[in-house]
C-alpha cells in the first residue's frame, strides 16, 4: 500500500517536473530566438547602411559592372548576402548569384517598405538559396533624405543564411 502511494506520488511529481521544463524551453525557445533575430536584423541593417556609401555612387553613375564588383568585395567582406534591386525589382547585382537568373523583386515586403524611405524586413523561404533566410532592405537616399523615385537603383538587400 504505502509503496503503490509512494509510486503515484512519484510519477506525478516526474510528471508536473516535465510539463514544467517543457513550459519552460517553449518559452525560453521563443524568447531567445525573439532576441536573436532583432539581434541580426540590426546587425544586416547596420552592414547595409555601412555599405550603402560605397554602392549608392555606383548606382547613380549606372556602372553596373563596378556596382557587381563591389557588391561582391563587400559581401565577402562581411560574410552577408548583398543583393541591390532598383525601383521595378530588377536585380542589379548580388554578392552570391548571377543577377540575370535572379525573380524580380518588386512584390517582396522588405523592398516595398524601403522603397517608402523604411527599413524592411522579412523572413521566408529564398528559391535562390533553397532555405529560409532573413530579408532586411534599407532605401537608398539622396543626401536630402528623400528615396531615389525614378533613378533605377534604390534598394540595397542585405540578407542572412
Amino acid at each position: 500500500m504505502k509503496k503503490s502511494l509512494f509510486l503515484r506520488l512519484f510519477t506525478s511529481y516526474v510528471f508536473v517536473i516535465f510539463a514544467l521544463t517543457g513550459l519552460t524551453l517553449v518559452v525560453l525557445w521563443s524568447s531567445i530566438e525573439k532576441h536573436y533575430m532583432s539581434t541580426l536584423k540590426n546587425t544586416l541593417r547596420n552592414s547595409a547602411l555601412m555599405a550603402r556609401p560605397a554602392i549608392l555612387p555606383l548606382f547613380k553613375a549606372n556602372r553596373l559592372a563596378d556596382l557587381e564588383k563591389t557588391v561582391r568585395a563587400l559581401g565577402k567582406e562581411t560574410q552577408t548576402r548583398i543583393t541591390v534591386v532598383n525601383a521595378q525589382g530588377k536585380v542589379l547585382a548580388d554578392s552570391d548569384e548571377n543577377p540575370e537568373t535572379m525573380e524580380n523583386h518588386k512584390g517582396r515586403p522588405e523592398f516595398l517598405e524601403a522603397l517608402q524611405g523604411n527599413v524592411g524586413s522579412s523572413k521566408r523561404f529564398s528559391s535562390t538559396a533553397g532555405q529560409d533566410m532573413l530579408y532586411v532592405a534599407i532605401p537608398l537616399e539622396q543626401t536630402n533624405k528623400q528615396v531615389i523615385g525614378a533613378a533605377p537603383n534604390e534598394l540595397l538587400s542585405a540578407q542572412y543564411q
